[in-house]
C-alpha cells in the first residue's frame, strides 16, 4: 500500500516532464497607423504597405553572461516615412534610447569580478500613429 503513492507520484513526474513539439514564437510587431489611413509606409527605406500596417520589431540576442536572451531592440531607431497624395510626407525616428550600462559580473569559480559595458540600444512600442498634414494651397 505504501508503494501506491510513490508510484503515482513517479508517474505524474514522468508524464509532466514529457516534451511536446516545439511551438514557434510569434515575432512581436509594431502597428503603424496614419491619420488619414491608407498612406504608403516605408521603414528604414523599405516599403512595407499601406497604413494601418504591422511591422515586425527587430530582435537581438543579448548576452547576460550566464545565459542569452532574445529581446526586441536595435542599435538604431526605426525611420518611418508616410506618403499620401495631397498630404505632406512625414518622417519620424521611432524608438526609445537606453543609455549604455556597466554591469559587474562575478564568475562562480573566480574571485575576480569582471566589469562589462553594454552599449546603448533602442526599444520600440507596440504602435505609432502619424498625423499627416494636407499640402498647403498656393
Amino acid at each position: 500500500m505504501k508503494l501506491l503513492p510513490l508510484a503515482s507520484t513517479l508517474a505524474l513526474f514522468l508524464y509532466g516532464c514529457a516534451a511536446g513539439p516545439a511551438v514557434p514564437q510569434k515575432v512581436p510587431a509594431t502597428t503603424i497607423n496614419t491619420i488619414p489611413q491608407g498612406a504608403d509606409i516605408s521603414v528604414n527605406g523599405n516599403y512595407i504597405g499601406k497604413s494601418p500596417v504591422e511591422f515586425p520589431m527587430p530582435v537581438q540576442v543579448v548576452d547576460y553572461g550566464a545565459y542569452n536572451r532574445r529581446e526586441t531592440r536595435a542599435d538604431q531607431p526605426m525611420v518611418i516615412e508616410a506618403q499620401m497624395a495631397g498630404y505632406e510626407t512625414k518622417t519620424i525616428n521611432f524608438g526609445e534610447f537606453h543609455n549604455p550600462e556597466q554591469k559587474v559580473i562575478q564568475p562562480v569559480f573566480s574571485s575576480s569580478a569582471v566589469v562589462k559595458t553594454a552599449g546603448g540600444y533602442y526599444t520600440f512600442g507596440w504602435q505609432v500613429t502619424m498625423k499627416l498634414a494636407p499640402v498647403a494651397a498656393k
